[in-house]
């Protein structure tokens, strides 16, 4: 739909509900819940459906910039993506 539409993509990267147990705990969690915001940014516009190749790089770029506002150790397969060691730097894509 952000193909399409143009409208911005939020990223957001939640950590601390690992710990939460059954879903009634989030009406009344324990612990600590964080939840880091990063810059809207915008894909390309698509005329025309893109290509399989072009939407896997456009579903990394978005995991990246999730993976940025986490911990890296949350970060998973996704910390190859930072293209700085998992620090978590902006790249160039």
């Amino acid at each position: 739909m952000a193909l399409t539409t143009g409208s911005p993509l939020l990223p957001v990267g939640v950590t601390g509900t690992s710990h939460l147990g059954p879903w009634w705990r989030v009406l009344c969690p324990t612990g600590r819940i964080r939840v880091n915001i990063g810059e809207p940014f915008s894909l390309p516009n698509a005329e025309e459906p893109p290509a399989k190749r072009t939407v896997t790089l456009l579903t990394e770029e978005i995991m990246r910039r999730i993976a940025e506002l986490l911990p890296e150790t949350y970060r998973g397969d996704y910390a190859g993506l930072l293209g700085d060691g998992g620090t978590g730097a902006a790249r160039e894509f």
